[in-house]
């Protein structure tokens, strides 16, 4: 494919900030930077926050909005649902805004999606790179996913079968599925109980080969679980997801008041 971008315009990139340190913020300048480079597509970016924290000017070629946003932990399923409930396009990637994945690997992602409607699609085969260091740093500084492919062993493998970060699907067919489960509050279950509900359902889940590379950053109060009242509200839930039959999680997703 060369240096070509890849058409896709029938996908929009989906991302979710809280600026809490200053690698994130380097990050997501990074990572917006690559997916321009590497694609003709929608992006639309979010920061949801007490004040606009970005310091860097947002392409033009981004749709941004800035949702105040006073409480310390971040709702995360809710605003995943209104980026999703505002997509434009027919198929959507949720977009982690610290992770890099190969060109072909969202390419290869995306036409799994348009041949099978009704699936989900992880673009990467689970192995999940954390990012640190002078790799990290060159990454950011040129944007060329080829020096992490080439140092993978000088890496650290955080996750061997992750199915976080990022996903994609068609917007009618993860409305059908119930979208993001808004019982679910802040840092926690979600990206497993999304996983779970959708096997749970009976459609397809698909992977592509390949890695996912996460840029370093600190971890913040929504990079850990919440308080123990509300981690166990979030247990509950999603033990209630997976121990429910698949017509009891039909009729359950139909009283979620976000549909």
């Amino acid at each position: 494919m060369g240096n070509a971008k890849c058409d896709l315009m029938d996908f929009s990139f989906l991302l979710l900030v809280r600026i809490d340190s200053r690698e994130r913020q380097e990050n997501l300048a990074a990572v917006i930077t690559y997916l321009l480079t590497n694609f003709n597509t929608q992006i639309h970016l979010i920061e949801c926050d007490s004040i606009s924290r970005i310091n860097f000017q947002i392409p033009s070629e981004i749709s941004y909005d800035f949702i105040k946003d006073d409480n310390k932990i971040l709702h995360t399923t809710r605003y995943r649902n209104h980026l999703i409930k505002n997509c434009k396009t027919t198929n959507f990637f949720i977009y982690d805004v610290d992770v890099v994945i190969s060109k072909e690997q969202i390419k290869e992602a995306a036409t799994l999606i348009r041949e099978n409607k009704n699936s989900l699609v992880y673009p990467y085969d689970g192995k999940f790179f954390n990012v640190s260091g002078i790799f990290r740093n060159l990454f950011i500084k040129t944007y060329a996913i080829q020096i992490l492919e080439s140092n993978v062993e000088c890496l650290t493998l955080l996750f061997p079968n992750s199915i976080g970060a990022v996903f994609g699907a068609s917007k009618s067919f993860y409305i059908i599925c119930g979208l993001e489960n808004e019982h679910l509050y802040g840092w926690g279950p979600d990206d497993k109980e999304r996983f779970q509900r959708v096997a749970k359902l009976e459609y397809q889940i698909f992977r592509t080969k390949g890695l996912l590379f996460h840029l370093d950053h600190p971890r913040g109060i929504n990079s850990h679980f919440p308080p123990g009242v509300v981690a166990n509200k979030n247990y509950q839930e999603y033990l209630r997801i997976v121990t429910s039959s698949r017509d009891q999680l039909i009729n359950y997703i139909n009283t979620w008041n976000w549909l």
